[in-house]
């Protein structure tokens, strides 16, 4: 995927970069043919045809080597005047020029044949420009296009040199940005995967003890419902267990793809609600020895939905039960803080490892192996999920040797 992506930014970015010389050559070609044509229109201005013969021109037989190097002098630019049929009347030119009179000649008549008021002479580096005369014959400057080309190849150059640049920072960029940006996708398949390895082995627990009870009942078809009833019994306890955790999977799996309908948000007294779920741990706490205490501000008025909420307190308790040492205490605390309700739970026993802490709110995580029949591993998935639908905040604020505490916080209504 991260091969993809780099070479996706690259394959962009080279068009983009050829859309780019496109476009840059073109202005260039434009911007170098303005300027040699507006220098050759000044020439056509200020240059004298007033002799037969301008001292600074130096025109070449074609049989004649000595002191010429080359067919004509590099940026020169020639002005010509010609009779109708093209034959070379005068010339002239602001600078020294040398040229072939062969040429010349070809110069001359390939600009009256094209037509054209400017253009290139084929074969030869040179530029034409025409203005046809009013007392017949035509005045034409020539000139060398060593200077228009020479700044063609340096914008081209210095645009190649910049795009290398470019390319180099770019690929490093999209190598950095394709690690970045598949990285969470990276993380949700290996947990996919590890999601998908958990459930199946959680489902294969239950399923395993349901069918072991069934054959059990199959081997003894005479014996009465009484008689086997702790077969029965057994089954439905796992088929139970495992009618919650496909809930509970269906729940997270609704939520992660906001199939899951969205909290109805209404003001309700979570003083209430807190009060109402510490007082179903009481019967547990006795029957485990456990000591429950509660220290609870009044009338707290939040805005959410009250269900969802109430499962929530309900999954922080069961899971301070689950995990609190024998004989120790579990405290509940309900506090106003600014604009919100603060829920802490906090209970006595052995501290969740530090490898382990930035993981307790992933699915089927477990900070106890050893008690993995007291669960399935998905309750404080399950209440972060409502907490964040219900825009509020948990997280899990200490586990030491003075116990482990995980805090809520739940937005209050704004005139509580």
């Amino acid at each position: 995927m991260r091969t993809r992506f780099v070479f996706t930014i690259i394959v962009l970015m080279f068009m983009i970069l050829m859309v780019g010389l496109m476009f840059t050559l073109g202005a260039a070609v434009l911007y170098q043919r303005q300027n040699i044509v507006e220098t050759m229109q000044y020439e056509l201005k200020i240059t004298s045809l007033s002799s037969a013969k301008d001292s600074n021109v130096t025109v070449v037989p074609d049989s004649e080597e000595a002191g010429y190097d080359g067919y004509y002098t590099d940026n020169m630019i020639l002005v010509v005047l010609t009779d109708n049929d093209g034959n070379v009347l005068r010339y002239g030119s602001s600078q020294p020029v040398y040229i072939q009179e062969d040429i010349l000649n070809y110069g001359v008549q390939f600009a009256i044949q094209s037509e054209q008021k400017t253009g290139i002479v084929l074969n030869y580096g040179m530029r034409f420009l025409i203005q046809p005369q009013a007392s017949g014959g035509y005045k034409i400057a020539l000139a060398d296009r060593t200077e228009e080309t020479s700044g063609l190849k340096f914008v081209v150059s210095l645009y190649l040199l910049l795009s290398l640049l470019a390319f180099l920072v770019m690929l490093v960029l999209g190598r950095i940005m394709a690690r970045r940006i598949t990285q969470p996708v990276a993380d949700s398949i290996v947990k996919q995967r590890q999601f998908t390895a958990d459930a199946s082995h959680e489902l294969k627990t239950p399923l395993t003890v349901i069918l072991a009870d069934l054959d059990i009942l199959a081997a003894n078809p005479t014996s009465t419902v009484q008689e086997q009833k702790k077969w029965i019994d057994s089954a439905k306890a796992e088929a139970d267990n495992l009618s919650r955790m496909v809930n509970d999977l269906l729940f997270l799996a609704r939520s992660d793809t906001n199939e899951e309908e969205a909290p109805v948000r209404y003001p309700f007294d979570f003083s209430t609600l807190v009060d109402d779920c510490v007082l179903t741990g009481e019967a547990l706490a006795y029957e485990t020895h456990v000591e429950l205490s509660a220290d609870l501000e009044e009338h707290l008025i939040c805005l959410g939905d009250e269900f969802r909420i109430k499962r929530l307190v309900m999954i922080l308790l069961e899971n301070a039960f689950k995990y609190v040492n024998e004989g120790g205490s579990i405290h509940v605390e309900l506090k106003r803080r600014n604009r919100y309700a603060y829920l802490a739970v906090t209970n006595t026993g052995e501290p969740i490892p530090e490898t382990k802490k930035p993981h307790v709110f992933e699915r089927f995580f477990r900070a106890d192996e050893s008690r993995s029949q007291s669960g399935y591993g998905l309750g404080l998935s399950i209440a972060q999920n409502i907490v964040k639908t219900n825009n509020g905040e948990i997280s899990l604020e200490y586990s030491n040797e003075s116990g482990t505490r995980f805090g809520v916080k739940l937005p209050l209504e704004e005139d509580s």
